[in-house]
């Protein structure tokens, strides 16, 4: 699969329920227990939601490396950071696993 190397356990879980929720889903349709069989497709496409969420978490930090390297060849020295906000309590927390932020200066003497 095509995730961080973060969220590669996370993903091998929300796949193998991917596959488990489909399985039981067909199962309960051979039974003709038709909301059965909704709830475990409902079970299955809120996981695979949630895995695409993954692919799509490596898909922008990819393209985010990509125009770091671009602004580098540029002359931009680039910098990824993790993003941090403040929570309602007042605490600092992470915003985002993997959620990196861009910070931009230009080299010395340019």
């Amino acid at each position: 699969m095509n995730v961080l190397p973060g969220d590669m356990k996370l993903a091998a879980q929300l796949y193998e329920c991917c596959y488990s929720c489909l399985e039981r889903a067909r199962m309960e349709l051979k039974r003709d227990n038709l909301e059965e069989a909704d709830r475990w497709v409902k079970e299955y496409q809120r996981c695979k939601s949630d895995l695409d969420e993954l692919i799509k978490r490596k898909k922008d930090h990819d393209q985010l490396v990509e125009i770091a390297q671009m602004m580098r060849d540029l002359g931009l020295d680039i910098m990824l950071s993790t993003a941090r906000k403040k929570s309602h309590f007042g605490r600092v927390r992470q915003a985002k696993k993997n959620n990196p932020t861009v910070i931009l200066s230009q080299k010395e003497g340019e």
